[in-house]
């Protein structure tokens, strides 16, 4: 057996391995949203910056690094505020974001006011394992525009969330290389709610905190992170239910927790800023994909195999603790019994040699997933939803459940009537693994067209005719992108005109030749590099 990969705290050029706060401290020194000690409200507030992605199959990585996040205010971008910055920069790996959210930054010291725009420096973008060996981004500075104006009070909070669409943004403009332009859509969120699933983040213990009131005599209630390389602090709060394991791998207490000791911490971002913590582990972890070979047995231990590619190979067992946690979905408690043969997980926790098993920490089950091609739909009115049949690729079919309440979406975007459902069309369901009875979707996911070209005509009721005839009906609520500026910017149906070439992410209803058009880019023709 081969000693994994140890995932190390360690330099921001590391970040794909290690995802870390940036910037929490700010440049006036100052704490985190509040009334100060002379009782006048402060002039601040708190702004976390979160990255997200949907999926993209043509590549194996698409890195990108950041090196700057500004904020420009109402009426005055020759001044922006900046909520992050690094000489040398932070790189995300965007496909690695499809079920979590990656915590740029927060910082507890930006002026209250009214901003319109975000400001994003990309220094590189780079891919791997897909048809493009260079990926150009034509301009470093990308301005991205919410919609409409969003004020940070005094002593207020938010969510800045930057989903990047890869697979709307690589645009191939010959055999090896491509342009990207990126296709980002900005949700602004008060408080400091995520909307997935949180990357673990790692850091020094600076200081201890003690409150004296929530947590038994003698044991502290959290303590201030420090991430350094001047990335600032956090304050991280530990509940009743936080799982502590030491540097052994082995569950402990508070006690285990000490100034100077390198942890990773997993969990959510409370409205002030601070985090409250699900998972602290002392030193350095191993994260590994694969598949469970069995059930946990009485001694709390189940057979692991380890997917292709992973540092750490061939089969061991794998120990699940009392303080381990097991999750589902993005923060959902699940029995341990769930873990069976056949079901995908990932582990987060230490290799102990001597043993010759892996100390969970965390294991995440990941949901039951399946690709494929819809063949049927019929209604089930006694169970309030629809059959759906899926042929995958090997030619096997499968026929479940989806409720009346589950999300039914775009692939990478929003909600998509379910009218759009039906024979021919490509999906992805996720399954719920702990209901009862019928195998029951908990989403399905529809891969969209992509059309593009020039547009020859309008007609009325906003329907765009392509120079190569097809036809795109654009809703209401379409999403149209102008990026033909240094900015992309959010525009109306109107700033779409005959001769302008157009990239459109639609789907064909069941009945009719019409494009129902989602998202529409208005950009420019790829030109050979």
């Amino acid at each position: 057996m081969q000693r994994g990969l140890l995932y190390a705290c360690g330099a921001v050029v590391l970040a794909g391995l290690c995802t870390l706060f940036l910037g929490l401290s700010g440049c006036g020194g100052g704490g985190s949203g509040g009334t100060g000690t002379d009782g006048v409200q402060p002039a601040t507030g708190t702004i976390a910056v979160v990255f997200a992605d949907g999926p993209a199959d043509e590549f194996e990585k698409i890195i990108i690094r950041v090196t700057r996040v500004s904020l420009l205010p109402e009426n005055d971008e020759d001044h922006p505020v900046v909520i992050y910055s690094h000489r040398e920069g932070y790189e995300i790996n965007l496909l690695e974001l499809r079920d979590e959210d990656l915590i740029l930054t927060v910082n507890r010291d930006v002026p209250a006011g009214t901003y319109d725009k975000i400001r994003l420096h990309v220094a590189e973008v780079r891919g791997e394992g897909g048809p493009c060996d260079v990926l150009r981004l034509p301009s470093g500075k990308i301005d991205l525009n919410p919609r409409g104006p969003f004020r940070l009070a005094a002593g207020g909070s938010i969510s800045v969330r930057l989903d990047i669409d890869v697979d709307k943004s690589i645009h191939i403009a010959s055999n090896s290389r491509c342009n990207f332009r990126p296709v980002v859509f900005v949700d602004i969120q008060a408080g400091g709610t995520l909307w997935r699933c949180p990357r673990l983040l790692c850091g020094t213990i600076a200081e201890l905190i003690d409150d004296g009131d929530d947590a038994p005599d003698g044991e502290i209630d959290g303590f201030m992170l420090e991430l350094g390389s001047g990335r600032g602090t956090l304050e991280v709060r530990l509940g009743e239910d936080t799982a502590i394991f030491d540097a052994e791998g082995d569950a402990a207490g508070r006690d285990a927790l000490a100034v100077g000791e390198r942890v990773r911490v997993r969990g959510m971002l409370n409205y002030d800023g601070t985090l409250a913590a699900s998972l602290v582990v002392v030193g350095d972890v191993m994260v590994v994909k694969g598949e469970a070979l069995g059930a946990v047995d009485q001694d709390g231990l189940f057979a692991f195999r380890p997917a292709t590619g992973e540092e750490l190979t061939g089969d061991f067992d794998v120990l699940v603790q009392d303080q381990t946690l097991v999750i589902a979905g993005c923060d959902r408690s699940v029995s341990a019994a769930l873990i069976k043969a056949g079901v995908k997980c990932r582990l987060v926790g230490k290799y102990a040699v001597g043993a010759a098993e892996f100390k969970a920490a965390l294991v995440f089950v990941a949901p039951a997933e399946l690709r494929g091609e819809i063949t049927a739909i019929t209604p089930a009115a006694e169970l309030m939803g629809d059959w759906v049949t899926v042929r995958d690729a090997e030619g096997g079919e499968t026929t479940f459940l989806l409720p009346a309440g589950a999300p039914v979406q775009l692939e990478g975007n929003g909600d998509v009537p379910r009218d759009f459902l039906c024979p021919g069309r490509r999906v992805r369901a996720t399954f719920d693994l702990e209901a009862a009875g019928a195998l029951r979707a908990e989403a399905l996911y529809i891969d969209p067209d992509k059309l593009a070209g020039e547009v020859a005509e309008i007609e009325p009721e906003r329907v765009l005719v392509l120079a190569s005839g097809e036809r795109i009906h654009v809703g209401l609520d379409a999403t149209i992108l102008d990026q033909r500026g240094d900015a992309d910017e959010l525009v109306a149906f109107e700033a779409i005109v005959e001769g302008a070439y157009i990239e459109a992410f639609a789907l064909t209803p069941c009945s009719g030749d019409e494009y129902e058009g989602f998202v529409i880019l208005i950009t420019e023709p790829a030109i050979p590099l």
